[in-house]
């Protein structure tokens, strides 16, 4: 298990480094850039749209919806700070996901408008220790443009305190094969 971020990764380089044409299911906040690297996916949206398949409540409770073992691959990007228990949404997919099955999953590091939950490293480590293994990767920063934008819209006072942009902390966790340790 790797617990220090290795490498910087965008999440559309980490879609692209892991596309693949197997049964994926994607739980997404909103955005479908993920369906383009992945296009056997079965959409699970927190947010309606015209590619979602299933969609889900605030609480992504209806994951209980899908059977054991379906998916090879999950990708869950910018969704697991929308929900109040992390770790049941997590205990789901590790139930959804097939044996050797991935999880690519990314999270904010820092509060945004909307987000219920905040992620370090050692929190993120210790909701998937359940996993078989976990490889994590590096923060990376949101575009700068944000960044620009945040900077006009918040006015710069001395000694204030102004919170940085969004950065993400990405995970790929793979769910034990049976009869593994």
């Amino acid at each position: 298990m790797t617990n220090v971020p290795s490498r910087r990764m965008t999440l559309a380089q980490l879609h692209r480094h892991f596309a693949t044409p197997a049964y994926t299911l994607v739980i997404h906040n909103g955005g479908v850039e993920q369906l383009r690297d992945f296009p056997n996916a079965f959409v699970f949206g927190l947010a309606p749209g015209p590619f979602v398949n299933l969609p889900a409540d605030p609480a992504l409770d209806d994951l209980s919806l899908i059977g054991a073992d379906r998916f090879t691959v999950a990708v869950c990007a910018r969704a697991l700070e929308r929900v109040t228990d992390p770790a049941r949404v997590l205990r789901e997919v590790h139930r959804i996901l097939q044996p050797g099955g991935r999880l690519i999953l990314s999270v904010a590091t820092t509060l945004v408008e909307g987000d219920g939950a905040r992620f370090t490293p050692q929190r993120l480590t210790a909701l998937l220790q359940d996993w078989g293994e976990i490889e994590m990767m590096a923060v990376s920063p949101a575009p700068s443009r944000l960044r620009d934008v945040v900077r006009q819209l918040v006015p710069f006072r001395r000694g204030a305190t102004v919170a940085r942009e969004p950065r993400m902390l990405h995970a790929v966790a793979t769910k034990a094969r049976r009869g593994s340790a």
